[in-house]
């Protein structure tokens, strides 16, 4: 009896700690409400912190401006539209894509700060 009580209590456990850390997982990965629909925005800070800018979706090429050139941490593309940011100035050096309706809160400690110019359309 005491042996079959203890395996419930265990199993009971594991699985109030499992739910906590699928909730906490969900919570953090929540897109930015600074992001409105159609739209496609970076942020200065990781964990979608000061907005630098958005675009709606479909934009054409375009570089950053120079007092946001290498600043971005973090993105979100609230759009239908795939879109994609750049390494260096006019769509040179890596691309990396924003898929549609996703964010990433946090790019990376190697990416941070090196975004030069993004486009909203065929990417």
């Amino acid at each position: 009896m005491f042996k079959k009580s203890l395996a419930v209590r265990i199993a009971a456990i594991a699985v109030i700690i499992g739910g906590f850390g699928t909730a906490g997982v969900a919570a953090a990965n929540a897109a930015p409400s600074s992001c409105s629909s159609g739209r496609v925005c970076v942020y200065h800070d990781t964990n979608y912190g000061y907005r630098m800018g958005w675009r709606a979706a479909g934009f054409a090429l375009e570089n950053v401006s120079s007092p946001n050139n290498d600043k971005m941490s973090s993105w979100s593309n609230n759009s239908v539209r795939n879109a994609c940011w750049y390494g260096n100035a006019n769509g040179g050096g890596n691309q990396f894509p924003m898929l549609q309706y996703t964010d990433n809160p946090n790019v990376g400690l190697f990416w941070q700060d090196s975004m030069s110019s993004w486009k909203g359309s065929n990417c």
